[in-house]
């Protein structure tokens, strides 16, 4: 039996000569577990609107109800996981907008949560930079085994760019994404880190080619790791 009052509802119902189609219903069996059900009945009526009787038939969905707030636990456990990783996540749709962006995606570009992004991701790289994730692109398009990672520039809502690396995975083919899904984390501090370095030594490289004297570096078992120009001209 109905373990609600749903017995009383549903005889309403008749009463108001309405159809009541596909309802579910919790039903207790003689062992007192509990199955969920799909119950499809309709009223039959005489022309002076009495009700002569109903028809229908009680069907056990129990497993496919399991088996939907399974899906729906292991859908939230990836959209946790999702959402809380350090990495970027995107998609791209086939019209080469923005179809989803993770928590982390919109924190590192200054997007709340709640923000609509409108711009295409063409309108957030940098200039200078597009050349490059247009090739990735085509490659993807052309080949969508492939799966290329690239470095550039992207535009922060405070105006910065900030330097990401990224991997795209074509998943337009994929029923459940449709998508070019982008991977990305945040590289600026590494990249300045590095061009700081490299201009350091090139004022470095500068300063020893420029003075007179001749300088080079041994390492500790004395093999030679720099010989300046000048070194090389007195040792000729």
């Amino acid at each position: 039996y109905p373990k609600s009052n749903f017995r009383h509802e549903f005889l309403d119902k008749l009463r108001d000569k309405k159809i009541l189609t596909n309802s579910e219903i919790i039903l207790t069996k003689k062992d007192g577990t509990e199955i969920t059900c799909i119950e499809n009945v309709v009223g039959i009526f005489e022309d002076n609107g009495n009700l002569i009787k109903f028809q229908g038939y009680i069907l056990d969905i129990t497993e496919r109800k399991m088996a939907e707030i399974e899906l729906e636990k292991i859908k939230t456990h990836y959209q946790k996981l999702i959402e809380n990783a350090p990495d970027g996540i995107v998609l791209i749709s086939p019209e080469g907008k923005f179809k989803y962006a993770s928590a982390s995606a919109r924190k590192m570009f200054g997007f709340n949560n709640t923000d609509s992004i409108d711009l295409k991701p063409d309108e957030l790289t940098h200039p200078d930079d597009l050349p490059k994730v247009y090739a990735a692109l085509s490659e993807l398009i052309a080949n969508p085994s492939r799966v290329p990672t690239i470095e550039y520039r992207f535009k922060h809502t405070n105006g910065n760019w900030v330097w990401i690396e990224s991997t795209f995975t074509n998943l337009l083919a994929e029923p459940s994404v449709q998508a070019i899904v982008i991977n990305f984390r945040d590289i600026t501090e590494r990249t300045l880190a590095s061009e700081k370095l490299k201009t350091s030594e090139d004022l470095y490289r500068t300063l020893i080619d420029a003075s007179p004297d001749a300088i080079t570096i041994t390492d500790r078992e004395g093999r030679i790791t720099f010989i300046s120009q000048q070194a090389l001209e007195l040792y000729r």
